[in-house]
Parts: C-alpha cells; sequence; structure tokens
C-alpha cells in the first residue's frame, strides 16, 4: 500500500468524521442545556 493512498484514505475519513463531530457536539450542548 502506497503512503499517498493511506493519505488520501485518512483524509477522506477526516472529512466525513468532521461532520459527525460537529452534529454530537451539538446534541450534548443541547441535552446540557
Amino acid at each position: 500500500m502506497s503512503h499517498r493512498k493511506v493519505n488520501a484514505d485518512f483524509n477522506m475519513n477526516k472529512n466525513n468524521f468532521a461532520p459527525k463531530v460537529g452534529l454530537f457536539k451539538k446534541l450534548l450542548l443541547e441535552r446540557i442545556l
């Protein structure tokens, strides 16, 4: 497996992960308030 492929997969996962984290934090904040 090439280094470039690993980086591409990592960036794709990061881009998919960020909105989920944002949504999770939003739900958590709404639950606290």
